[in-house]
């Protein structure tokens, strides 16, 4: 139910809406198994294989305790996320957004939205227009960015991605972290940092 659905809305999306991937190949949609990690990889590796790759810069805001990811999403992304290791709150501050997740569960959310990741959560949105989505994690001893990064989320190891794949989001992943902003308000201090920069 949850692969039919998702292939379902996928074509739908791709067929109705003029959307920001560009399609770069035409391939016939493959055929799914039981297990919905296995359905988001396999949906995830149709996703490299058949559409430009988009860069998304993170803004990473640090309070004493507090450490907050935002990311924004133009209208027509369809993302993978990486797999959330900790429960935390979410916030959708802008946009409205297809989700759907590892459970099996899909929700239609618009801004303003709160709601809770649980964790080992991966998931796969649509933005139906431009989103602003943003998760705070505590940090109680304020680490930075490296370590906590390493507690937060982690890489999802997708086996059907070919070595062409994994190369082509490297590549994008390395833009996105250059074009990433690190806002730190700790102790009173303000700086901005861009990275690799």
């Amino acid at each position: 139910m949850f692969t039919r659905l998702l292939l379902t809305k996928f074509k739908t999306i791709m067929k109705e809406k003029e959307v920001s991937i560009k399609k770069i190949k035409n391939k016939k949609p493959i055929k799914l198994e039981k297990d919905l990690g296995k359905k988001m990889d396999e949906i995830e590796a149709k996703m490299v294989d058949n559409y430009e790759l988009l860069v998304f810069p993170l803004v990473h805001r640090f309070t004493d305790g507090l450490y907050v990811r935002e990311i924004t999403l133009p209208q027509g992304s369809l993302v993978t996320s990486k797999t959330h290791l900790v429960q935390h709150q979410f916030f959708l501050l802008k946009g409205k957004i297809s989700v759907w997740d590892n459970e099996g569960n899909e929700q239609y959310l618009e801004a303003p939205y709160i709601g809770i990741t649980q964790e080992n959560t991966r998931r796969i949105v649509y933005a139906w227009e431009e989103c602003v989505w943003a998760t705070c994690h505590p940090n109680p001893t304020n680490e930075m960015l490296e370590e906590l990064e390493e507690i937060v989320v982690m890489e999802h190891e997708n086996k059907l991605l070919s070595k062409d794949m994994r190369k082509r989001i490297k590549e994008v992943q390395k833009k996105s972290k250059e074009s990433s902003l690190i806002l730190n308000e700790i102790n009173n201090t303000k700086s901005i940092v861009n990275k690799e920069k």
